[in-house]
C-alpha cells in the first residue's frame, strides 16, 4: 500500500545522491569563495537536478559516466539504514563523512523512512508472522 510513498523516498535519496556528488565536485575545486554560496549552489543544483530521469550524463549516445556508482550512494544508503535501527533508541546517527551539505535533507528523509518502516511493521507483522510460520511449518515436514 506504501508503495508509491518508498518510491517518491527512494528518488528522493538518490536525488540526494546526485547533489552531494555534485557538491563533492564542486566544493574541493572552487575553494574557500564558494562556501560561502552552499544554500544557493544546493538549491539551484536541487533544481536541475529535480526533471532528470536517467541518473547519467550522455554524448553521442553513450553513456560517459554513470552518477549511481559514486561513493555518496554508499554513504547515504549507510545512513538510512543506521537511523532505521536509531529510530527505536531515539538516538540519530552519525553523518557519515561528506554529507554534511545535504544533512539537513538527509534527516529529514531518514525520519520519514523510519516513521513508514516502522509504521509497516506495526501494522503488517502479525500477518507476515503467520504467513512465516505456515512456510516454515511446511519447510519443516519435508
Amino acid at each position: 500500500m506504501d508503495q508509491v510513498r518508498f518510491q517518491e523516498m527512494q528518488q528522493e535519496a538518490e536525488q540526494l545522491v546526485l547533489l552531494s556528488s555534485v557538491l563533492l565536485i564542486v566544493f574541493p575545486s572552487a575553494g574557500e569563495p564558494v562556501s560561502g554560496l552552499m544554500d544557493n549552489l544546493k538549491l539551484t543544483v536541487a533544481v536541475m537536478l529535480a526533471d532528470l530521469q536517467t541518473h547519467c550524463l550522455t554524448s553521442s549516445g553513450r553513456r560517459i559516466q554513470s552518477f549511481r556508482s559514486l561513493e555518496p550512494k554508499s554513504r547515504v544508503q549507510s545512513y538510512l539504514l543506521a537511523a532505521l535501527e536509531c529510530s527505536q533508541h531515539r538516538t540519530p546517527p552519525s553523518l557519515p563523512g561528506g554529507l554534511e551539505p545535504i544533512s539537513r535533507e538527509l534527516k529529514e528523509l531518514a525520519v520519514r523512512f523510519s516513521r513508514l518502516v516502522n509504521f509497516n511493521k506495526l501494522v503488517y507483522s502479525p500477518f507476515y508472522q503467520k504467513i512465516l510460520q505456515k512456510v516454515l511449518a511446511q519447510g519443516e515436514e519435508t
